[in-house]
């Protein structure tokens, strides 16, 4: 799977990134959102 995201040796930095770190939130409200919906 290509989700685009940065080399691995970029992983750290990309994910102390606040921008990530909401998007990664959001996608996770959005993966409760549709358990819940089980």
């Amino acid at each position: 799977i290509e989700v685009g995201l940065p080399a691995e040796r970029d992983y750290s930095e990309t994910l102390g990134r606040p921008e990530f770190r909401a998007a990664a939130a959001h996608i996770r409200d959005l993966l409760g959102a549709v358990s819940a919906h089980d």
